[in-house]
């Protein structure tokens, strides 16, 4: 059970607008993300304020809903606050990531393939991923399908393989024992690949290096160890093109492969009590 959080409420952060969110919060090792409403009550004795808050921990996915009623003229001596916890969503099953890829997978790299040449959005390599995502979210809705689950900042979906460089043993047919497939979603970070090529016919060597402190692109293809995907705001601009990464060049940092699955595996929280 997840343990409440230090609301710090006698610095009344909750009457600002947006919220200061206290420090358990804003200034914890847990990255999260918060979302809020405030919301008035007046009568001819007093004016109460209410705010509710959602804060969804990123390592887990588990959540806090808050709410914090005052009266205005009196927070400090006023407030009452509650709070309601949510567990991390469990575990898929391989049918079930299946399923999500059957659904999502084309859709997404199809949004990808279409924009190619062009600049999604402010051309931030991330919101490719989370356009896409957006657009086949309101295609199901459409449809009167399950929506695929929007990204929660880094976190596009279920993920179904992490790897870190340097690390022991081959990386060789790692993606193939994940089921990495079209459409899923590369979330890299703090990583440096180096790939050779030697020419014999010249005797010719020449190399390539790609760093990247935080980087998100598409699959569109797997390759053996090879990931083929669409990205953008790369060393060519902010327009979407095409890369390939493959594993055994990886020499340093963290990459993480996201399955599309249904909103329902991680459903939105409403900011109602």
């Amino acid at each position: 059970m997840c343990r409440d959080i230090d609301l710090d409420l006698h610095s009344l952060w909750f009457t600002r607008s947006p919220p200061a969110f206290p420090s358990a919060i804003k200034d914890s090792t847990r990255e999260c993300t918060t979302t809020w409403s405030h919301t008035w009550q007046e009568d001819y004795r007093k004016a109460e304020k209410t705010l509710v808050a959602v804060v969804r921990w990123l390592d887990d996915l588990s959540a806090t809903k808050i709410q914090i009623i005052w009266i205005v003229s009196d927070p400090e001596g006023t407030v009452e606050a509650r709070q309601q916890h949510y567990p991390p969503p469990a575990p898929m099953g391989e049918e079930e990531l299946e399923h999500a890829r059957e659904r999502y997978g084309e859709r997404i790299a199809r949004y990808c393939e279409r924009r190619a040449g062009t600049q999604v959005g402010n051309g931030d390599c991330w919101v490719l991923a989370q356009r896409a995502l957006e657009h086949v979210a309101a295609d199901c809705s459409n449809r009167n399908e399950e929506p695929v689950m929007v990204s929660q900042r880094d976190i596009h979906g279920y993920c179904i393989l992490t790897h870190c460089a340097p690390s022991p043993g081959s990386s060789k047919g790692m993606l193939k024992l994940a089921g990495v497939a079209r459409g899923d979603i590369i979330q890299i970070k703090s990583a440096q690949f180096k790939h050779v090529d030697f020419d014999a016919s010249t005797a010719l060597r020449s190399e390539r290096n790609i760093r990247l402190s935080a980087h998100t692109a598409v699959i569109f293809e797997v390759d053996g160890d090879v990931l083929r995907v669409f990205e953008q705001n790369t060393q060519f601009g902010k327009r979407v093109g095409e890369e390939d990464y493959i594993l055994k060049d990886m020499l340093r940092g963290e990459l993480k492969i996201f399955r599309a699955v249904g909103e329902q595996w991680c459903p939105p929280i409403d900011l109602i009590w």
